[in-house]
């Protein structure tokens, strides 16, 4: 069942969350100003009472928002002291005197006898400083309160603050292992994809033919440049100048097909890395 609470903090909050709309602020540009958290901005606006911190806390901050964005909110507050938890602590005045004249009086004579006259002066001017007094401790007290509860949010506040960089620390962490792992999967990948390759390259141009071990013609004519062909079912290659021909497969150096006069079919299969040679007749020009 909800608190009676939530619907006058409710208020309270649309109060405040219409008036920073009011001068074009946003809640972490009015947060940033405050050196207060967004969330806790958030929750006081939206009447949050789950994520709100103790009472006292939320009237304090809700008058520090209200003198920055310069509305009043004494209506809002005062229908919100209505509440035990919201209540500013009563001040017991008749306990404070009596324990300011149990410091200030003087001890009652042991002797029933009329006291003199300089003793009658001495007790009523004893007697006359608690008026004085008075509003001066009232104000001590109430000063302390306020004091104590301002270290206290600023304390809380702190402590928030660390929380939140810590989070940022930690997802900025994260963020940084996802790239290089992301990087590491994108580089095994290129790796893989270039074992399975076999590329042929030659600046001066030669008379080529490439084929499957199967019998699949890839290629044949004049070659130059540079060109891959998949190893998946083996790659027969004959060069007319081998010299004029690199070969190079995944990250490997590119090495001669041959010397020019190993003109013959050159076997790469998917698993071996070395060249497999069988004898061939020249091509016919």
């Amino acid at each position: 069942m909800d608190s009676p609470v939530i619907p006058v903090l409710q208020a309270l909050g649309q109060r405040l969350s219409q008036a920073r709309e009011a001068r074009g602020l946003s809640q972490a540009a009015l947060a940033s100003q405050l050196n207060m958290g967004v969330e806790q901005l958030g929750a006081l606006e939206a009447g949050d009472l789950e994520h709100l911190p103790e009472a006292v806390f939320v009237i304090a901050q809700a008058r520090r928002l209200a003198s920055r964005l310069e509305i009043s909110i004494d209506e809002e507050v005062t229908s919100l002291r209505q509440f035990t938890e919201f209540s500013a602590p009563k001040i017991n005045l008749n306990q404070l005197k009596f324990q300011a004249r149990g410091i200030e009086q003087e001890e009652p004579p042991t002797s029933p006898a009329e006291p003199g006259p300089k003793a009658k002066s001495q007790t009523k001017s004893s007697g006359s400083l608690w008026p004085g007094l008075r509003p001066i401790a009232s104000l001590a007290l109430i000063a302390g309160l306020a004091t104590g509860g301002t270290l206290l949010w600023q304390q809380w506040q702190t402590h928030q603050q660390l929380l939140r960089q810590q989070a940022i620390a930690q997802e900025a962490s994260l963020k940084k292992a996802r790239l290089e792992q992301a990087k590491r999967a994108a580089a095994l990948a290129i790796e893989t994809s270039q074992a399975k390759q076999l590329v042929l390259i030659s600046t001066e141009g030669s008379w080529l033919e490439v084929k499957t071990t199967t019998g699949k013609r890839l290629f044949r004519g004049a070659f130059q440049g540079r060109r891959a062909f998949p190893l998946a079912a083996g790659i027969r290659v004959l060069a007319g100048r081998p010299d004029l021909v690199l070969v190079q497969r995944g990250n490997g150096p590119a090495k001669p097909l041959g010397t020019v006069k190993q003109i013959r079919w050159q076997t790469f299969a998917p698993t071996q890395a070395k060249l497999q040679a069988t004898p061939a007749k020249p091509p016919t020009p």
